[in-house]
Order: structure tokens, then C-alpha cells, then sequence
């Protein structure tokens, strides 16, 4: 949980005070390029100050990952499909041993098939996955 003004912050303190776990500070844009993987990192994370929670966290703020995701897919030239039928995922279809997922079947009942899939259904991703039985949640 991270934030970049002080009335903000005041909120992470009093989350991270419930939290009732080990937090790892994050003051600096050092600290916050630590908890990411090596070739994301990107932003100034100017005035930023949060926590991190090493296990355990469920939920992540979506919107800017989103956007930094989709322009770096357009820069790798990834084809994005967006209308309201053919866009719209409605069903994943995984490997036998559900560890890949192999298509997806749009809402105009196509099934797409694509060498990699990206997930970028930010909070209604529990409606194409079942998180609860798929990570030993």
C-alpha cells in the first residue's frame, strides 16, 4: 500500500497498524524498484511513501500497471482486439494440467487462440479465474 501525499499516507499508516505482520517501509524510488522484477521498473515514484507485505497481499491498485502494460505491449507490437463482442473474454480455456491457458472464447463465441495470453481484466479477473481454488488461497 503506497501513496504520494501525506493525507494518503496517514491512510496506509493506520492500514498497515491492522495489518498486524511484518511491513517493509517504502521511502524511496529505491525501495520501491526493490518489490518489482527487474525490467519494470519504471516512474519517478516522486514523493511516494507505503508499505510493502511480503505474503499475503490480494489486491493491487490496477489502473497505471494497466496502462504501463499496455504501452509497452504496443511497443513490442502486440495486437489488441477491443470491441464489445470480439474483445470480450468470456471463458479461458487452460492446458490439461490447468498450468496454461491456451485460448479464450470472446463474446461473439470465438475461440482464440494465441501463443501467450496476458490477463488485463484488473478487479474482474476473478470472473475469468477461480483465485480461491488456482493459488492455495
Amino acid at each position: 500500500m503506497a501513496a504520494c501525499m501525506d493525507k494518503a499516507y496517514k491512510r496506509c499508516i493506520e492500514y498497515a497498524k491492522s495489518e498486524h505482520c511484518s511491513l517493509i517501509p517504502l521511502n524511496t524510488k529505491e525501495d520501491f524498484h526493490k518489490t518489482m522484477p527487474e525490467g519494470i521498473r519504471t516512474g519517478p515514484f516522486r514523493s511516494w511513501r507505503g508499505f510493502w507485505k511480503m505474503e499475503g497481499a490480494r489486491w493491487v491498485f490496477a489502473s497505471n500497471a494497466m496502462r504501463a502494460m499496455h504501452i509497452e505491449t504496443v511497443r513490442l507490437d502486440v495486437k489488441f482486439i477491443t470491441d464489445s463482442s470480439r474483445g470480450n473474454v468470456k471463458f479461458v480455456i487452460f492446458s490439461e494440467r490447468k498450468d496454461a491457458v491456451f485460448s479464450a472464447r470472446t463474446g461473439d463465441g470465438v475461440e482464440r487462440l494465441a501463443s501467450q495470453t496476458i490477463l488485463a481484466a484488473g478487479a474482474n479477473s476473478g470472473l475469468l479465474l477461480d483465485f480461491q481454488n488456482n493459488f492455495g488461497l
